[in-house]
């Protein structure tokens, strides 16, 4: 799951990154780098 957002942060898909970083962070709330990285998408959508 990690990798698909990812994925879509590397190719600007901002929106669809959060959603997956979201389903990520469901899935292990306990994983830090998810948390970055959404916080990275939000940052590049503005």
């Amino acid at each position: 799951m990690f990798v698909i957002c990812m994925i879509q942060y590397k190719k600007y898909m901002y929106d669809q990154a959060i959603l997956d970083f979201n389903k990520a962070i469901e899935i292990d709330p306990e994983y830090a780098m998810a948390y970055c990285n959404r916080g990275f998408a939000y940052a590049g959508k503005g």
